[in-house]
């Protein structure tokens, strides 16, 4: 009788420590990316170059995870949805595609770059969220821009 119930007992702690390795099952992660539909004006081609920098995203936008907030200041994120790359890095090549779009620029450099342009586009991403504590629901993008004269080839008079 004792070794019936040893038995018993070994055979429940094997179907125990069974059902805690198998596999679960997750729902799978959606993943998302930009995809504009870019609309640009175009402007007369000049001489001048440009060089873009890749964006600096502020912290809590520094990952492959998608934010939301319910209330103001508290920043939540998705579980099941994720950008295919940092926001970002997916910023830099829509800003190059927009501004040789517009055809205003001789040539557009993307960093990193070595050579010498005349302009340079820095921008900071500030946030990219839904936004869930108004209705109806929207997505927020807030950046800094920056345009800077970086290089004088010529006397320029300034004012």
């Amino acid at each position: 009788m004792k070794q019936l119930s040893r038995i018993c007992i070994l055979i429940m702690c094997v179907e125990l420590l069974t059902g805690c390795f198998s596999p679960i099952k997750t729902p799978p992660q959606a993943k998302y990316f930009f995809n504009p539909d870019v609309a640009t004006i175009r402007s007369e081609q000049t001489v001048e170059t440009i060089l873009i920098n890749k964006p600096i995203a502020a912290a809590g936008y520094t990952t492959h995870r998608m934010a939301y907030i319910e209330k103001p200041s508290e920043l939540a994120y998705y579980t099941r949805n994720r950008w295919v790359a940092p926001p970002a890095d997916m910023l830099q090549p829509l800003l190059v595609d927009s501004v040789q779009l517009s055809k205003h620029f001789r040539a557009v450099a993307e960093a990193p770059f070595t050579g010498r342009t005349r302009y340079r586009l820095d921008t900071d991403l500030v946030y990219i969220r839904q936004n869930l504590a108004i209705m109806p629901h929207r997505l927020e993008i807030a950046m800094h821009v920056r345009l800077s004269l970086i290089h004088i080839s010529e006397p320029t008079r300034l004012g």
